[in-house]
């Protein structure tokens, strides 16, 4: 018995084995295990392209290609043959790095580089085997995204090749990248603006950082583009006042958990509103400030925000008995207590006048 079963190992090893270490060989994606610039350095010696998966250990659609897709024997003929292809986690080594260096915003991302490190163009999500050829294909012979940046990096700027620019980058998730070439066009010449509504569009669409210089020139002439284009700008810019406060909350690095606000940056956002005309300064940052207050714990700065909230009409009733009855809650004191009630009135006293 034991010498039959050892000549079946005997046998498994010397046929069945080589036959599927063969096959695993022969078939699938071929990816090297090295870092990127040793990638760079075969792919120049070999004369070939580099496709970059870009991955993270969580994303389930990377799963799904590494264990499905990948291993197909159709499609490693296809890519062992076209390109050197590495596999990056872009959570953990030099993935971390890479990931804002190119611009990867969503995951699986596909990049497709020369040997010099030059990003070619990029694919998003999955594919079956036969639709990455087909659309690895059709992007090696069309490489669109590289012939649009090659225009726009020769200096054209015409509102067409800034849109569609703009909307290819926007396909592929290159966040980044979108809002440079839109805040380069729009800050070239923002008193052209009132007159190109081609280009007024793309401001419209794409900037909405209120520090930016052309959104600053719309906003202190926005009298003559309301004029031009409807009341419904004024309010556009008003949001985009007010929705930019909320780029000071705080989360924390590891868990992303909310923490509360960055209350330097906050007032210097208020003064930096203020300076530049914006009436509901204080209003518009103080629609972040008491909902975050309530989170951090601080009752000092609960009752500031609350007696400053007291007489804002923008700050919502709701909003304001939630974070009176969160404060209510941690009162020892009689003073404190007295010192709520005082402020109750003065959101009666508000509510009263807009009656």
């Amino acid at each position: 018995m034991i010498r039959n079963s050892i000549l079946a190992l005997f046998i498994l090893r010397l046929f069945v084995l080589p036959s599927l270490l063969t096959a695993q060989d022969a078939g699938g994606v071929k990816f090297e295990n090295k870092p990127l610039k040793e990638i760079l350095d075969i792919a120049k010696a070999r004369n070939k392209l580099v496709f970059v998966d870009c991955y993270t250990t969580w994303c389930g659609p990377c799963r799904k290609m590494a264990n499905e897709v990948f291993p197909q024997k159709m499609l490693g003929d296809y890519m062992n043959h076209a390109f050197v292809s590495v596999k990056i986690d872009m959570e953990k080594g030099e993935g971390i790095g890479l990931v804002k260096q190119w611009d990867i915003n969503s995951y699986p991302t596909y990049l497709v580089l020369d040997a010099d490190g030059n990003e070619k163009f990029r694919m998003l999500g999955y594919f079956e085997p036969q639709a990455l050829i087909d659309t690895l294909n059709v992007k090696l012979r069309n490489d669109t995204p590289s012939v649009l940046e090659q225009r726009y990096e020769a200096g054209e700027r015409t509102p067409e090749l800034i849109r569609e620019y703009i909307a290819e980058l926007s396909r592929v998730n290159r966040l980044n990248r979108v809002e440079t070439v839109a805040e380069e066009f729009c800050n070239r010449r923002p008193e052209t603006l009132l007159s190109d509504e081609e280009a007024f569009d793309i401001f419209c669409t794409y900037i909405t950082n209120p520090d930016n210089p052309s959104f600053l020139y719309v906003y202190k002439h926005r009298s003559e583009f309301i004029s031009k284009y409807g009341a419904q700008i004024g309010e556009m810019l008003e949001d985009r006042w007010r929705m930019y406060a909320k780029s000071f909350y705080l989360t924390d690095v590891g868990t992303d958990e909310f923490k509360g606000y960055d209350k330097l940056k906050m007032d210097e956002y208020e003064n930096f509103m203020k300076q530049n005309g914006v009436s509901k300064a204080a209003e518009y940052t103080m629609m972040y400030k008491l909902p975050a207050s309530i989170i951090m714990n601080d009752k000092e700065l609960l009752f500031k925000n609350l007696e400053q909230s007291a007489t804002m009409a923008g700050i919502s009733q709701s909003q304001f008995d939630y974070a009176c009855s969160t404060l209510e809650k941690s009162l020892t004191e009689k003073s404190e207590r007295e010192q709520l009630e005082k402020i109750k009135e003065l959101r009666k006293q508000l509510n009263n006048s807009v009656k």
